[in-house]
C-alpha cells in the first residue's frame, strides 16, 4: 500500500481516499464549505495544478455529491459497509460518458455477516451488515447519528 499514489487522476477527475490534508480525513455531507475549500487548496499546493472538475473520495462511508466552487466533490460511499441509513445495502459510484451516478449494491449480507461471526469479528460491524447502522456513531457529526441497538 505504501507504494501506491495518494491520488489517481483521469479525464479531469481525481480519486483519493479521504482528503488532501489527511488521507483519513472525514468529510461529511454536513461538513462546512470552508473545509472542502481547504482540501482543494491543499491539493493545488501539493500538485501545483488547479482543481479537477470532479474529485471522487471515500473514507466517511456516506455517499453524497457537493459542489465546491468549480469542483464537484463526490463521496462514493463504501462497498464494504452500509451508509448508516438503516438498510443493509452498500454504495458505489459510476462514471459513464461524463455522467456520475450513485448506486446501492444488494449483496448477500447474511453470508458476509455469518463469515464475520465465524472468524470472531463480532465487535458490532457484523450487526451493521444486517441493521445498516454503524456501531461507531461517535465518529459522526451529531446530526448524522442514529440510535444503535445494543444486544
Amino acid at each position: 500500500m505504501a507504494g501506491l499514489p495518494d491520488e489517481i487522476t483521469f479525464n479531469d477527475c481525481a480519486a483519493i481516499h479521504g482528503g488532501y490534508t489527511d488521507i483519513a480525513q472525514f468529510l461529511w455531507p454536513v461538513t462546512a464549505e470552508a473545509a472542502f475549500a481547504e482540501e482543494l487548496a491543499r491539493r493545488s499546493a501539493l500538485t501545483g495544478q488547479g482543481t479537477p472538475r470532479r474529485i471522487f473520495a471515500g473514507h466517511c462511508g456516506l455517499p453524497f455529491r457537493r459542489e465546491v466552487g468549480e469542483t464537484e466533490w463526490i463521496n462514493t460511499g463504501s462497498l464494504g459497509l452500509p451508509p448508516n441509513d438503516g438498510r443493509p445495502h452498500t454504495c458505489y459510484a459510476v462514471l459513464d460518458s461524463g455522467q456520475v451516478s450513485l448506486h446501492r449494491l444488494e449483496y448477500n449480507w447474511q453470508g458476509a455477516r455469518e463469515r464475520m461471526r465465524a472468524v470472531g469479528l463480532t465487535q458490532g460491524y457484523d450487526r451493521c451488515l444486517e441493521t445498516g447502522v454503524w456501531p461507531s456513531q461517535d465518529i459522526l457529526p451529531k446530526q448524522l447519528r442514529r440510535p444503535v441497538e445494543v444486544r
